[in-house]
């Protein structure tokens, strides 16, 4: 019993007054005299901040920017982001880059397709920086072959010896008629011994390009494989890539807008040309497509939450003035923000500019407890200027109290490195106190100049939840059932995970999205390789040598990668070949094109063949090769528009770059010796920097799509090069300085707001209630982001402030009313309850609306901000009701 009262002492302990005794009833007083005095000069102060208004909203739309770059949301002294600067200075065409994957059914298409989209973005200097097209220029079209092996040069020797009269054909009569003509000679003298294998090989890879052709898909060239099987490094016949480095304006919301729209028009414009498929991905395409989604499903959103929070607050008021009144005066807060933020920083970034989404939740609040308070007060009878000054002495203080702790919680990002969310704090900060002023002002003249109709006999609102005879009798099972279910909550908080990977809160279903994932599925075009600048070529090699042995790395690449191995022998033979094929690539006149009817001819007395020697086949597998492609033949001549497009179409997929490859395949067999000097300049450019430091990119072995994947990559590599950059070492170094800087914030706001309790409330009972379903309503979101698999990302993190915020003013404006001495039962019957509920509903209206976004990121935000909002209602009208019904309960006799 000791111990208990020693207990109820404590929390009943009044903290002993000193300087600012009086300070709550100063403020109380100074709060009333506010009011009063707008609703004395309501006219004038409405015709002074309407016009003072609306010229700050002139001042902030002319002279307010965006900041858009993504770095800039941190502070530049982070280690990673001065790494990050310094690769940039040395290699800025590597920085925001677009990409443009062309993709075509036939190999020529793509090829010219790429190669004309280069061409003429290198006509648009204003726009584009650099344009590099990987591997396909002169230099590759030489040296090709001395980046086989010598175990596939001499495979390639002997397949082009076998190969040799089908070359001298087809270089003299590069058309159908004189693909028949070979192929039947070969099967005159070749349907066994050696001869029978590359035969084969051709019949079946004609019959896979007929196949492709029904079926309306890309195919292979049937010398390619069938002759070549790959062994050659061509361009890769079916997609292309172009690398545009455009001119960025981050003073605009869509910093490559410009660069984007001029690449779209030439896109469109090859994409009627060539029969190609053009995509565009890469950071500023994947930034210029969430835009227009976001604004897309925000101009939805704002539609639908506009007309549920009207509806709500309807509901809720009863009157149309008194809505219109909160609204224009919320309105008014976001604009006189607007300006400060303008006027104290400049430009808003991507985080700070979702300020007025916080403002409206947390500014509607204010008015939401004035009006319904001022209602109330109305409805019973009591005259407008007595009903402003009680409206103003009772909820005054709980609304100032509210501010400053919200602000507070904005505030406390200020000291962390994460600039967007200190700019966000800085801003949303002040605008608690520009919003709470004009709900101290102009709403109260509002009230005055467009009066509230009065009520007196309209039915009073019902209680919440239980009655509070409820609440007493059944108290201690809420409060056993809530601290259960808190504390089993708890269990889950260790397991509460931040997703740092901005591509999670992307529309996986547009363009840039979509392209920029299967790109990094593929070990070869991933993005996500590490960069590291070293002081010269040989310390690059030597790092290489050492990562290459960890089992999280693939490979590494660095400038001398791209000098061959084992270059004299190679060149002997490819000099050999060059002998052996020298009669046939010597420059010829080529036959006249046949016509259809002449082509028509040669395929009968083909198939004719076939019909012959398929009785006489040497075993089964050919004679189902050429059962099969006879049969497609046939097929062939049964397609529409036959004979034209078909056959047509056919030559097209079978020979229809033949003369350009004949063409490279000379360039490729008179290859010389390549030094690191004989590289060309773009490359050179792409991996040393004029002063000879030099990169080394690193590739992962694993999909870095996985974030535990990325992490162990990134770690791995960091701890043998600290000095690694690149872009999976900035998403993990942005998603531990958001982390940090949230826990940072969150323990200085709960400091900060503690001591400011203490000094207005200075009873350490209240405090501990207004804090009590602030904490529920943490621990149960935080473990309900587990359960549900929502975790926190860069995106929903803002939803977190205005919860805080939120949830300590619900405790607040419930343990300040109590102070009056009124019961449970009138607590949860009165103006301030309703107004809880009631600005909680309008809140989750108002964001709700996003869940059904198909933005990840907005999406996120909608979800979690409804859940956590769900359960701050929950706590601050059913368990700290509870709370307060038993202590009620203790006091009684």
């Amino acid at each position: 019993m000791k111990a208990r009262r020693t207990w109820q002492a404590l929390l009943g302990l009044k903290i002993p007054r000193f300087a600012f005794t009086r300070l709550t009833s100063s403020i109380q007083q100074r709060v009333v005299s506010m009011v009063d005095g707008a609703r004395r000069a309501a006219f004038w102060l409405v015709i002074g901040t309407f016009i003072s208004t609306i010229g700050l909203l002139a001042y902030t739309a002319t002279h307010l920017t965006l900041d858009t770059n993504p770095l800039n949301l941190l502070d530049p002294k982070i280690p990673f982001r001065q790494l990050d600067e310094e690769f940039g200075k040395g290699f800025p065409q590597l920085e925001d880059l677009l990409v443009g994957v062309i993709e075509a059914k036939h190999p020529t298409e793509a090829e010219k397709a790429a190669d004309t989209l280069a061409w003429q973005l290198r006509q648009h200097t204003d726009l584009f920086s650099s344009i590099y097209q990987p591997g396909n220029d002169a230099f590759f079209d030489r040296t090709g072959l001395l980046y086989l092996d010598i175990p596939e040069l001499w495979l390639l020797e002997e397949r082009l010896a076998q190969w040799e009269p089908f070359l001298g054909t087809l270089t003299h009569d590069p058309s159908l008629r004189g693909l028949f003509s070979v192929l039947g000679s070969a099967l005159d003298h070749g349907t066994s011994g050696p001869d029978q294998k590359p035969l084969r090989r051709i019949i079946d890879s004609i019959s896979d390009t007929m196949e492709a052709q029904f079926a309306n898909r890309p195919s292979r060239e049937f010398w390619r494989e069938a002759m070549l099987e790959n062994l050659v490094p061509q361009r890769n016949a079916y997609r292309q890539f172009v690398l545009v480095k455009p001119r960025l304006d981050f003073s605009r919301l869509q910093a490559a807008e410009s660069p984007i729209q001029a690449l779209r028009l030439l896109v469109k414009e090859l994409e009627a040309r060539y029969d190609v498929r053009i995509r565009l991905t890469g950071s500023p395409a994947i930034q210029e497509e969430e835009r227009r989604t976001l604004a897309k499903g925000a101009g939805i959103a704002a539609l639908l939450s506009f007309i549920l929070v009207c509806a709500i607050l309807l509901a809720g008021l009863r009157s149309i003035r008194l809505v219109g009144a909160i609204l224009v005066t919320l309105l008014m807060g976001l604009i006189w923000t607007g300006a400060f933020a303008t006027f104290l920083i400049g430009s808003l970034n991507l985080i700070s500019a979702t300020v007025p989404v916080l403002l409206i939740g947390l500014g509607v609040d204010f008015g939401i407890q004035f009006g319904m308070r001022y209602r109330e007060d109305r409805n019973e009878g009591i005259l407008h200027t007595q009903a402003l000054r009680r409206t103003a002495s009772s909820v005054g203080v709980a609304m100032i109290l509210s501010a400053l702790t919200a602000a507070l919680i904005f505030f406390s990002f200020l000291p962390t490195s994460y600039r967007g969310l200190a700019e966000l704090g800085l801003i949303a900060g002040m605008g608690m106190f520009l919003t709470l002023l004009a709900n101290l002002t102009v709403l109260p003249a509002l009230l005055t100049l467009w009066p509230v109709r009065v009520s007196p006999q309209s039915p009073q609102h019902t209680s919440l939840g239980h009655p509070s005879q409820g609440f007493l009798n059944h108290r201690r099972t809420i409060l056993g059932i809530g601290i259960s279910i808190t504390a089993a909550a708890a269990i889950f908080l260790p397991d509460a995970r931040f997703d740092f990977n901005p591509l999670n809160l992307k529309d996986p279903n547009t363009e840039a999205v979509a392209t920029f994932e299967e790109l990094l599925r593929d070990p070869k075009t991933t993005p996500y390789t590490i960069q590291i600048l070293t002081k010269n070529l040989a310390a690059a090699q030597e790092l290489g040598t050492r990562l290459n042995e960890l089992t999280t790395v693939e490979n590494t690449v660095t400038l001398a990668n791209f000098v061959p191995h084992d270059q004299e022998e190679k060149l002997a033979v490819i000099n050999d070949m060059a002998l052996m094929l020298q009669p046939i690539m010597m420059p010829m006149t080529p036959m006249k094109a046949p016509s259809v009817k002449e082509t028509i001819l040669a395929l009968d007395d083909f198939q004719t063949l076939l019909d012959e020697k398929t009785v006489n086949a040497p075993d089964d597998a050919f004679r189902a090769s050429l059962i099969r492609v006879n049969g497609l033949f046939t097929r062939l001549r049964q397609e529409t528009e036959w004979p034209h497009r078909p056959l047509q179409e056919l030559h097209t997929r079978l020979l229809g770059n033949l003369p350009e490859n004949f063409e490279r395949l000379q360039r490729l067999l008179s290859a010389q010796p390549v030094t690191l000097q004989d590289l060309p300049p773009d490359l050179t450019s792409r991996y040393m920097t004029a002063d000879g430091r030099t990169r080394l990119e690193v590739f992962p072995s694993q999909d870095l799509r996985n974030n535990q994947a990325l992490r162990r990559f990134v770690q791995a590599v960091q701890a043998i090069a600290p000095n690694a950059i690149g872009t999976p070492v900035v998403l993990i170094g942005a998603g531990d300085a958001v982390v940090q800087a949230c826990l940072q914030a969150m323990g200085l706001a709960f400091i900060t707001a503690t001591v400011l309790l203490f000094i207005l409330l200075r009873n350490l009972r209240e405090i501990i209630l207004v804090f009590f379903p602030l904490l529920l309503t943490l621990i149960l979101t935080i473990a309900a982001t587990v359960v549900l698999q929502v975790p926190f990302n860069l995106a929903n993190v803002i939803a977190l402030p205005l919860v805080l915020g939120l949830s300590m003013a619900f405790g607040i404006y419930l343990v300040l009313r109590t102070r009056e001495g009124i019961s449970i039962d009138r607590l949860m019957q009165s103006s301030t309850a309703h107004a809880v509920l009631y600005s909680a509903l309008t809140t989750m209206a108002s964001f709700g609306t996003l869940g059904f976004s198909s933005h990840r990121g907005m999406s996120g935000v909608g979800i979690l901000l409804s859940l956590a909002l769900a359960i701050a209602l929950l706590c601050s009208l059913v368990m700290l009701p509870a709370v307060l019904a038993e202590m009620e309960s203790r006091k009684s006799p």
